[in-house]
């Protein structure tokens, strides 16, 4: 499987390569920007911490805006309040 922009990867089918800049996403903890390490299970870390095997999603990082999570898409809705919560 080969990478694709801005499409999420599915963490248990394809893993980041050692040091990879990459957006991840956690069901608990959303969205983020951070770097890969290829240990034992996988870990995920950016300043504010690290994660190992919670990580379900990933993508490259392009270093444009943050992407929805896996399966949302864009609404009003969201739009809305992203503007209340920015």
């Amino acid at each position: 499987m080969t990478e694709q922009s801005g499409q999420w990867i599915e963490h248990a089918r394809q893993s980041p390569k050692d040091g990879q800049a990459v957006i991840y996403y956690c069901e608990d903890c959303g969205v983020w920007r951070g770097l890969y390490a290829d240990v034992p299970g996988g870990q995920y870390y950016c300043e504010s911490g690290f994660l190992t095997g919670d990580v379900t999603h990933w993508m490259p990082d392009r270093l444009g805006p943050l992407p929805l999570r896996p399966g949302e898409q864009w609404s009003k809705e969201i739009e809305h309040w992203e503007g209340i919560h920015a």
